[in-house]
């Protein structure tokens, strides 16, 4: 194995440069593998190590929950998503151990819109964790929460820039179900 290189392993040193919070050396890596496998020289859909389509490549799902702090907590209902880039910005693939679907955050003068809605499966809520995208964050937050449209009671809290949003009652997200954040 000495002269072989495998993408899972470089993917695993990533996503682990990303969780210590060195974002720019673990893209530079994830940067490299895709230079690699960019369909020129080498098929981009079957990162080669050990045969083709070896399983170790599928790492990369690593760096995406470490670029979007991604976790989900079953047993208490939380989600937290607390993303490394575009934070004012941001838009992605959620998954739980029964669901999936996309989150997504905008932000603007000082107003924080979030979003969870459920593609498939079933995801239980009962909070949410997300950091706040301006390094200035407020001392107190006002929440309006709406689940497919109808509002629903929720509390929020915030310390050292990272929110905590309480839903009244914990809620069930079905496939295309929504439930929708403004923070002010």
């Amino acid at each position: 194995y000495s002269d072989e290189v495998w993408t899972g392993i470089e993917y695993q040193v990533a996503a682990h440069l990303i969780f210590e919070g060195m974002i720019d050396e673990g893209l530079s890596v994830v940067n490299a593998i895709r230079d690699r496998h960019d369909g020129t020289a080498r098929n981009p859909w079957n990162e080669f190590e050990c045969g083709d389509h070896y399983a170790r490549a599928l790492a990369s799902w690593s760096v995406l929950l470490a670029l979007s702090g991604q976790f989900y907590d079953g047993r208490a209902r939380r989600l937290t998503m607390k993303p490394l880039i575009n934070k004012k910005d941001f838009n992605c693939i959620y998954t739980a151990a029964d669901a999936y679907g996309q989150f997504s955050q905008s932000f603007d003068k000082g107003k924080l819109k979030v979003a969870v809605d459920c593609r498939a499966g079933r995801i239980g809520l009962a909070e949410l964790i997300i950091q706040y995208p301006d390094p200035r964050p407020p001392k107190k937050l006002k929440v309006r929460a709406r689940l497919n449209g109808q509002s629903i009671k929720a509390g929020a809290a915030i310390a050292a820039g990272q929110i905590t949003i309480a839903l009244e009652k914990a809620i069930s997200l079905t496939e295309d179900d929504k439930l929708t954040l403004s923070l002010s």
